[in-house]
């Protein structure tokens, strides 16, 4: 069974490689505005969660820096407002990571935003496992605030157990296995830290940001390559019409009405097959069934550890 990162470079050898626009390179992250408040008084933290990791820790930022006495408060992306994001003094932006990127959607939410001059910025990505491309993405991320005028105050990444249904369902559930006790303590410990250095290096002032990463490309070229392989349609005779695959589609490649998938918009997510409960989205990979994340945590009898 190959990683996740062989499986993609596999996926750029057939011919993918050619539309990527850059290669890795140094990049420095400068704020262009100051701060516009001595002290942050209200704080948003967003974030794209598909099973429940990323939101998680955005829930915990945002309860930290509310007993540090700030109006602070967590939202998933879909629901988080473009137009008055100035309004706040301090954004966070947490994502998981997509295919060695940061997901496509986050990347055209974060384009679409208006300016949020001389708000602090910070960012977090979240990854399964030993990780791969996280730092890339939580730098690209913070670029992206610093671009609409935020001012950077500092990023960081925090692991879990790997949410990726071709992993187990093509038979390398042992490899997830080992991390099945996170996250833990120790990685809520590090969120709260995260969160408790922003609000002091805010009251410092911003700061640059040296990273190596490469161009953003979101996973667009991932996901057009892993199209190719993938057969997905929705089993009406199993679906309920809840909903939860809809609200957590970040695409809206989704039709419950009509009971159809467009898979020209699909990103590839995994997101609905992670949340439908009762197993309606039918998936196949390299004539493989995938199956979601609640069952392979019910398969191996694993519970989410909580803050």
């Amino acid at each position: 069974m190959m990683k996740r990162r062989q499986f993609v470079s596999g996926c750029c050898a057939v011919g993918v490689c050619s539309m990527i626009p850059g290669f890795a390179h140094a990049k420095t992250i400068t704020p262009a505005f100051r701060l516009k408040k001595a002290l942050p008084e209200k704080a948003l933290v967003i974030y794209y969660s598909q099973t429940g990791h990323t939101r998680i820790y955005g829930e915990l930022i945002a309860a930290t820096m509310q007993k540090a006495g700030l109006d602070a408060n967590a939202v998933f992306i879909k629901k988080a407002p473009k137009a008055n994001l100035a309004d706040y003094d301090l954004i966070i932006v947490g994502t998981p990571v997509h295919y060695l990127e940061m997901p496509l959607n986050v990347q055209t939410w974060l384009e679409s935003i208006s300016p949020i001059n001389g708000t602090g910025v910070a960012s977090y990505a979240t990854f399964g496992g030993n990780g791969d491309g996280q730092e890339k993405t939580a730098a690209n991320v913070l670029k992206l605030l610093s671009d609409k005028g935020g001012a950077a105050l500092g990023m960081a990444t925090f692991g879990n157990m790997s949410t990726y249904p071709p992993t187990w369902s093509m038979g390398n559930s042992e490899r997830i296995l080992k991390f099945k006790d996170r996250p833990n303590e120790k990685t809520y410990q590090a969120v709260r830290a995260f969160s408790e250095k922003l609000i002091t290096q805010y009251k410092i002032g911003p700061a640059a940001f040296e990273t190596e990463s490469s161009s953003i490309m979101g996973g667009k070229t991932m996901m057009s390559a892993n199209k190719l392989i993938v057969s997905h349609h929705l089993n009406k005779k199993k679906c309920i019409v809840c909903g939860a695959c809809m609200r957590q589609c970040p695409s809206g490649a989704i039709d419950l009405a009509q009971g159809k998938i467009d898979n020209k918009k699909c990103l590839l997510c995994f997101g609905c097959l992670n949340n439908c409960p009762a197993g309606a989205h039918e998936m196949k990979m390299l004539g493989k069934t995938l199956y979601g994340f609640p069952e392979f945590l019910k398969k191996n009898n694993i519970k989410i550890a909580l803050p």
